[in-house]
Order: structure tokens, then C-alpha cells, then sequence
């Protein structure tokens, strides 16, 4: 009787030691949201082990993306979304980065508050305060030429045709509705409320342009729905939220599926704006 009596403390103590350790284990799984998504990523449960995250939610770095005006009757969306410029903040204003070319600019403003473009992309319109503290400003900027232009005025607008009056960032329409400059893959996103997920609040998937029944994720992420664009002929995603921004290399297996269309710009929509 001893040693069954033993034996039932050392079975006992055992158990207690596993719910110790699953306890451990469970609780800041079960309370810390970041931490479940990062053990999801790496256990490959949730997609994202590729993206490489470039820059944290709170150090003002802004991923700057241009809705490029497109043929609505053949695209999910009115806009093609390409990723043009980073803007990393420094002493003397930012320093933007051109994600097609790698060209870099030193741009005297602090912060981008405002940000325009024409229906092509070539010409693209910032506002801010100035680094100086001399108040607000407007500039222009092409990103072929990489010419930096100020404005007369804060509130100023270029000469150019094109709708100067909305920010980028309010051309948006829907959740399936992110597609590539050149035609070779739609982003779309789905939500955990209908997805159900146990790790994350979003899911960012590809789907082959014309071939919607090809879907492939791509990453599941915390917060807010990113901003997205794609460069470099569709092959390299960014995505911005509130909790940073994230670079991506398309694989090259969802690539081959697709077929390039060289971008030609929509008829010009030209929206009236009084001259400044």
C-alpha cells in the first residue's frame, strides 16, 4: 500500500507540473495577441514568415503609394496601386526613397500631411511643414526625374491636369480591390470576423489577375487594414499600418502564373481646382 500511494503523488505531481507548464504556455498565448500571431507565423499556421518588416509603427516613416487611373470595366477597382516612395524621417525634414529606381531625395518637410497625383503617376504633389519652421508648404516631385519643385504657396496645385483635391489614401474601394500597376495580381483582404482566425485581424491574399480562383496568402497581420502598393513590375509588395511597414517578395511560383501588362494610363480624370 505504501508504494501505490507513492506512486499516485508521483503521478499526481507529475500532472501538476504539465498544467504548470500548459499554463505557462497557454496564458500569454491566450492574452498577448502579438505573441500568438508571431508563434502562428513561425509554426507556419498563419502566412508571413517572408515579409520583412522595415520600419515600426512609431517612428514616422510613411510608405507613400500612387492610385494610378485605370479602365474600371477591367479591374476590381478604378486604381492600380504603386508603391513609389518611402519617406524616412531625419533632422532636416525626410529623405524619400524611390522604390522603382532606388534614387533618393532629401524633401524639407518634417512631416507629409497631404499627399496628391496625377492619373499616371508622373507628377506627384506633398504637402507639410517645413523643416525650418517657417509653416506649411507644398512641393512637387516626378519620379522618373526625381525634380523637386516648391510651390508658390501651402495650398497651392500644379498646372498639370489631374485631381489635386483628394489624398491618395481615400482612393480605396472595397476589401478585394488592390491590384498591381501591371496587371499580374489583385490583393485582397479578408477579416478575422469572417475569417475566424485565432491569430491575427486581417489576412492579405494574392490572386492572379483574370484568374480569380488562384489565391495565395500572403501575410496576416494585427490593426488596422494596411495601405498597399506593389513595385518593381509587380514582384515586391509593401504594406503600412499603424504598427509599421512591411516588405515582400512575391515567390516566384505565384509570378510564373501570371502574365505582365505593360501599365498605359486610363483616359485623364480631370478634376477642376482654382489655381493658388
Amino acid at each position: 500500500m505504501p508504494e501505490h500511494g507513492s506512486l499516485q503523488r508521483k503521478v499526481l505531481w507529475t500532472l501538476l507540473g504539465l498544467l504548470s507548464v500548459f499554463a505557462l504556455i497557454a496564458v500569454p498565448l491566450t492574452m498577448n495577441n502579438e505573441l500568438r500571431l508571431r508563434v502562428a507565423i513561425q509554426l507556419g499556421i498563419a502566412p508571413g514568415k517572408d515579409a520583412e518588416k522595415i520600419a515600426d509603427g512609431d517612428d514616422g516613416t510613411l510608405l507613400i503609394v500612387i492610385p494610378l487611373d485605370n479602365d474600371a470595366v477591367s479591374s476590381p477597382t478604378p486604381w492600380l496601386y504603386r508603391a513609389q516612395f518611402i519617406a524616412w524621417p531625419n533632422q532636416d525634414g525626410n529623405r524619400l526613397e524611390n522604390l522603382e529606381t532606388g534614387a533618393e531625395l532629401q524633401i524639407p518637410l518634417t512631416e507629409i500631411t497631404f499627399i496628391a497625383a496625377n492619373g499616371d503617376g508622373s507628377l506627384i504633389l506633398l504637402r507639410g511643414p517645413m523643416a525650418d519652421g517657417s509653416g506649411d508648404a507644398a512641393f512637387t516631385i516626378s519620379p522618373v526625374s526625381m525634380e523637386l519643385t516648391q510651390m508658390a504657396s501651402a495650398d497651392a496645385v500644379p498646372e498639370v491636369a489631374g485631381d489635386w483635391t483628394t489624398p491618395t489614401w481615400e482612393k480605396t474601394k472595397g476589401m478585394c480591390n488592390r491590384p498591381s500597376p501591371n496587371k499580374r495580381l489583385v490583393g485582397c483582404f479578408d477579416r478575422a470576423g469572417t475569417a475566424s482566425y485565432l491569430a491575427g485581424d486581417w489576412q492579405l491574399d494574392l490572386l492572379v489577375w483574370g484568374d480569380y480562383e488562384q489565391q495565395f496568402p500572403i501575410m496576416r497581420g494585427l490593426g488596422f487594414l494596411p495601405w498597399v502598393g506593389f513595385a518593381q513590375d509587380d514582384s515586391i509588395l509593401y504594406l503600412q499600418n499603424e504598427h509599421g511597414i512591411w516588405r515582400i517578395d512575391v515567390p516566384e511560383k505565384i509570378l510564373a502564373k501570371t502574365t505582365a501588362t505593360e501599365y498605359v494610363p486610363a483616359t485623364p480624370v480631370v478634376i477642376a481646382t482654382p489655381a493658388t
